[in-house]
């Protein structure tokens, strides 16, 4: 059987090639996201299809419009101030610091829902966009 040897170059420069084109990708996810997303923990119910996730941020000068043939399914919520089209939006069972047993629970919007701020503090909503049947 023949040994096999390798080009001490050509594996550097192999080596070199791979690792730049690693830190290309990172640069240019990076460069894509101007706002970097929190990551936080969302407790599953049934199988959620992984691109129906989304992450909602609603500061006050802004507000957010559920799209039209979607539901919005909040699992998290970070901040309370939240109006959904001028009515307050009970989103209390799914803040992130309440101690109660949130094992599946969600507060659902309809299509064409606006969302908006009443108060200064932004507020940060995980869930996910459920097509309507």
């Amino acid at each position: 059987m023949k040994p096999i040897t390798l080009h001490p170059l050509s594996v550097l420069v192999g080596c070199v090639a791979v690792g730049l084109a690693f830190m290309l990708m990172g640069a240019t996810q990076a460069a894509g996201s101007a706002q970097s997303i929190p990551v936080r923990d969302a407790r599953m119910v049934g199988h959620i299809p992984s691109d129906w996730w989304v992450h909602v941020y609603v500061d006050y000068a802004h507000s957010f419009a559920v799209p039209a043939g979607h539901y919005f399914a909040v699992t998290l919520a970070a901040g309370n101030d939240v109006q959904a089209n001028g009515v307050s939006a009970p989103l209390w069972p799914v803040m992130d610091n309440y101690t109660g047993d949130r094992n599946g629970t969600r507060v659902t919007f309809e299509p064409g829902t606006v969302l908006t701020n009443t108060q200064g503090n932004a507020i940060n909503l995980w869930g996910y966009m459920e097509p309507v049947r």
